[in-house]
């Protein structure tokens, strides 16, 4: 029987509700990452690739790695593209049986089976290939990130999506409604631990915006999509754009895409009405230069020990005389960027409007 051509496709039908046949619809993954390699501009790009993967700064790097041998792969992926990064982006598009479990996302045999993925070619003729697709979908994956607008730093944020934000307009950018990301958590996540009245540092990504209102919360994991927790249990208001930073390398874990090299830093106080647990700590965004929605960002911590109390009065802090730059004091009062119908103004939390103040919270009802 002749053999296909090397890469080529395969023209059977398979059927849908086969392993096989999920693997061919993710296919359009792999044509994606070849197209975006030769730097091709056809409608499936334009439909599927966020605009950010298909800047020219963004092709020229993908074409330079494909350019790499697949010894010199490795070494030409940026440091911050984690090999757990690519792992997490295979585990979440490839069908569970058709992976198998590999030391790295650069080994194809650990991606998928001959009978999944690589059904659709000749594996062991097309191995140079699939492993320069494999890695052009895992910088393209990677290039979404470069995208973000802010998230949490330290402690770190949960999972890999830093730019969870709503009013985001699909394909090119996802719409998120928070308050945490629905993404997977990361490999070999690390939770921090604090004492209660501890002061911890609070880093998050700048990336060449500024204003807004910056609003924290602690919530217990099993209600980290609660939105009302989040609300009852927020502690913590300042203006967003406060402490700024030199980042201390241009990575983008450490820097984002900031062309200043710069970062945010504030000094936040554990409350001591939240007993020992693990918890979320809830980061959101509104009101931002230029016109940008709501963003979130979650990390998970540990609190043990510290001295306690019965109630904690919420606190808006870190401010430019008692109120901060804005186009919203609030979150979701835009739903869909950009806000162009909301001037900007400085004014106070909404929930510090003429005078109020949040209500206490609670140490018995932290918790449910």
């Amino acid at each position: 029987m002749a053999q296909p051509r090397e890469g080529a496709l395969h023209e059977r039908a398979v059927p849908p509700g086969t392993c096989a046949g999920r693997a061919q619809a993710r296919q359009r993954l792999w044509k994606m990452g070849a197209t975006a390699v030769r730097g091709s501009h056809d409608a499936e790009v334009e439909r599927t690739v966020p605009r950010s993967c298909r800047s020219a700064l963004e092709r020229r790097r993908v074409a330079s790695l494909a350019d790499a041998s697949p010894q010199n792969l490795t070494t030409a992926v940026d440091p911050a593209d984690s090999v757990a990064h690519c792992r997490s982006f295979y585990r979440f598009h490839i069908p569970p049986c058709c992976r198998r479990r590999a030391g790295s996302c650069l080994l194809p045999a650990g991606t998928a089976t001959r009978k999944g993925i690589m059904a659709v070619g000749q594996w062991h003729r097309s191995k140079p290939v699939a492993v320069v697709l494999l890695l052009a979908a895992c910088i393209l994956c990677a290039a979404t990130r470069v995208s973000s607008h802010s998230a949490l730093i330290d402690p770190l944020n949960r999972d890999w999506d830093e730019s969870c934000r709503i009013g985001g307009r699909p394909p090119f950018w996802k719409n998120c409604h928070g308050p945490c990301s629905r993404q997977p958590l990361r490999h070999y996540y690390h939770v921090k631990e604090f004492r209660r009245s501890q002061n911890i540092p609070v880093v998050y990504y700048k990336n060449n915006h500024k204003d807004g209102f910056l609003r924290l919360t602690l919530v217990p994991l099993k209600h980290k999509f609660n939105k009302w927790v989040h609300a009852r249990n927020a502690f913590r208001w300042s203006c967003w754009s406060f402490g700024t930073e030199p980042c201390p390398n241009r990575s983008h874990q450490q820097c984002g895409n900031d062309g200043t090299g710069r970062r945010y830093r504030q000094w936040v106080t554990i409350p001591p009405v939240f007993p020992d647990g693990v918890y979320v700590l809830g980061f959101v965004w509104y009101g931002g230069y230029p016109k940008q929605a709501t963003y979130w960002s979650c990390a998970e911590i540990r609190i043990k020990g510290g001295p306690m109390q019965n109630n904690y009065t919420p606190v808006f802090t870190n401010h430019h005389n008692g109120q901060c730059k804005g186009h919203a004091n609030g979150e979701e009062q835009c739903v869909k960027e950009p806000c162009f119908n909301r001037p900007e103004k400085t004014w106070k939390p909404i929930e510090f409007m003429n005078g109020h103040t949040p209500k206490p919270i609670n140490r018995w009802t932290v918790n449910n």
